[in-house]
């Protein structure tokens, strides 16, 4: 397993971190601690859930997989999802991210948590509250470093200058959804990480299932992310990613690799990406997707026709030419 240093401390995390959305849902306990086992028997010592994950229940079952090894393991969870019917269980107000960590913790069966994540923007919250609410917890203790999920470049501008101002301590890591057909982010958001030092940790790095071959156009496979779920069908299911699919499957042919090789090792291969979160729901997934990491990382040669696939795809949209 490879590591990187996560951004402004010496922490070491995996290439590859566990995703565990589908744990205590589609996934059993049991199986979820087996692969969580897995995980850290080959070397991922990074695992990322989040206090909405199938409203607590991940984090209950990834408190159990850490017992014996909290120390070697980064964990990172979120807030900001709904926990209830309580409108005030949800946002980042002080009230909701000081309930939460309480309530993280004790489904964690944790002291501390590594990296605590902002999971998506508040707009009915100021972005000083937030900050200085987490900035509190690191002081106290109950978290190591903040993270933030799903924000623009110029939001996190915002923060680190509202930290600067305001002596809070910044985040340090960045959450976004990035892989070879989804590379909107290169236009602000990864220069602007590079310029000031902040990591990226990214998800959906086979695009949902895309680009692991799974899903052809009309009907997605069963029992996928894409059953029932608005969000990543507007995402990704389109004629045109299906197209770049093709493209793609044909590169990794002739690389003599399956697209979801080709996939995970063009993301280990980005030098803004920190640590790529692989979330499953079978054992079969981890296993494959640690191989997949593994041996030659692709050649200039293989990103260059990675890249004419993009600029295709893109068009105008993020600043490219036809």
């Amino acid at each position: 397993m490879l590591y990187n240093n996560l951004s402004k401390t010496s922490l070491k995390v995996s290439k590859i971190s566990l995703g565990t959305m589908m744990f205590g849902g589609q996934t059993s306990e049991a199986d979820s601690l087996k692969i969580m086992d897995y995980s850290f028997e080959h070397g991922i010592n990074f695992f990322d859930t989040a206090n909405s994950y199938n409203q607590g229940e991940s984090e209950k079952i990834v408190g159990k997989g850490l017992k014996g090894r909290r120390d070697e393991i980064i964990l990172a969870t979120k807030v900001r999802g709904s926990m209830g019917k309580n409108p005030n269980n949800a946002g980042l107000s002080r009230r909701n991210i000081l309930s939460a960590v309480d309530a993280s913790l004790m489904r964690l069966d944790t002291d501390y948590i590594d990296i605590y994540y902002m999971h998506a923007p508040d707009n009915d919250t100021t972005i000083e509250e937030s900050l200085e609410t987490m900035s509190t917890l690191v002081k106290a203790g109950k978290i190591r470093y903040i993270g933030v999920s799903n924000y623009a470049a110029w939001q996190v501008a915002d923060m680190l200058s509202i930290c600067d101002k305001r002596n809070y301590i910044a985040p340090i890591i960045t959450q976004n959804v990035y892989n070879p057909i989804t590379r909107g982010i290169e236009t602000e958001l990864v220069p602007f990480l590079k310029a000031h030092d902040v990591g990226m940790v990214i998800y959906n790095p086979i695009a949902g299932g895309l680009l692991a071959g799974k899903h052809k156009p009309g009907k997605p496979a069963e029992n996928t992310r894409f059953a029932n779920n608005e969000t990543y069908f507007n995402r990704y299911w389109s004629d045109e990613n299906f197209a770049a699919v093709d493209k793609l499957t044909q590169i990794a042919e002739e690389c003599g690799l399956s697209i979801l090789q080709l996939a995970m090792k063009w993301c280990a291969a980005q030098e803004s990406v920190t640590s790529i979160i692989s979330g499953v729901s079978r054992l079969a997934q981890i296993e494959q997707n640690i191989a997949s990491i593994e041996g030659q990382p692709l050649d200039a040669e293989t990103l260059l026709k990675c890249e004419d696939v993009w600029r295709s795809l893109a068009g105008t949209r993020f600043g490219y030419n036809r």
